[in-house]
């Protein structure tokens, strides 16, 4: 049997670390890996701003998914509002766990 892995590349977003990220991706395309790539829309995390915004961001994503790669949202803004650990528990803070349905629906649909 053939293992086979799920590659997954999070805080995709127009100000990530571009210098970084043009390597990762060539090597994506010469071993022909399609991974999914987690994009924060509207990222308001200056942690995640480490490089000039790419001003072509949206032409690239959409680049990504013309060679098939996956294409996910990572939350909105990348913003942390509740000290809710969610239904996993792992940080004692979320951009989404304990909002009201409505606040979530109003952040995935900006998101998107």
């Amino acid at each position: 049997m053939t293992a086979k892995y799920l590659v997954r590349f999070d805080d995709i977003c127009p100000g990530m670390n571009w210098e970084v990220w043009d390597q990762v991706e060539k090597l994506l395309v010469s071993y022909n890996i399609k991974p999914i790539l987690a994009i924060v829309p509207d990222n308001q995390d200056p942690k995640l701003n480490v490089s000039a915004e790419s001003e072509d961001f949206w032409a690239r994503a959409q680049s990504w998914k013309d060679r098939s790669w996956s294409l996910a949202i990572h939350g909105y803004q990348h913003r942390y509002e509740t000290e809710d650990s969610g239904l996993i528990g792992i940080n004692a803070y979320s951009e989404f766990a304990g909002l009201s349905y409505e606040q979530q629906l109003h952040k995935l649909s900006k998101a998107v």
